[in-house]
Parts: C-alpha cells; structure tokens; sequence
C-alpha cells in the first residue's frame, strides 16, 4: 500500500539526491571522486544518486514524515545550519550507563 508517508518520504529522497548530485556537481567531483573521499566503491555513490531509495534511510525518512518532521538540506554556512552546529556544541556529553 502507497501510504501518505510512503509518498512523502519518496518526494523527501528525491531532494536529497538532487541536493547530493547538485552539490556534487557545483564543487566539480565526480562519483568516483565522492567515493574516494567516503572511500566506498563507486557503485554505492552510483547507488545513493539513483533515487532508489536506501532502505535504512527510507526509514528514517518515513518515520521522520509520520511524526510531523521535515529533513530540509541547507549549505553548511547557512544561519541555520550555523545555529544547528553551535547547538550541538552546546549540547552536553552523553554518559554511558551501561558500565
């Protein structure tokens, strides 16, 4: 069944490969020069730009939309993407509690 969420989630990868590859291209790299740099194999990025989705992420994606969230994509010098980082900064240590 092709649920409001299942479409969402659909819609939401689609931008984040057009993101990728638009990023990928304004920077000049080409897959093989993403893979090195992630140092996987080209087939995986090859793979990333499909719009097949991932099914890890398609998840994350799709319970993202069930609760109400949006993953936006913003150039890391973006202000939001600045507050975004000085949060996490500011965000206290997480302590094991299984020891």
């Amino acid at each position: 069944m092709d649920t409001l969420a299942d479409r969402a989630a659909r819609r939401t990868y689609e931008r984040l490969v057009r993101e990728l590859k638009r990023g990928r291209a304004s920077q000049h790299l080409t897959q093989q020069d993403l893979a090195d740099a992630l140092d996987v194999p080209r087939p995986y990025v090859v793979s990333l730009e499909s719009n097949r989705p991932v099914h890890q992420i398609d998840r994350l994606i799709k319970a993202l939309h069930l609760l109400g969230l949006e993953l936006v994509v913003v150039p890391s010098d973006h202000p939001i993407a600045r507050a975004q980082r000085a949060d996490d900064a500011a965000a206290p240590a997480r302590v094991d509690r299984r020891r």
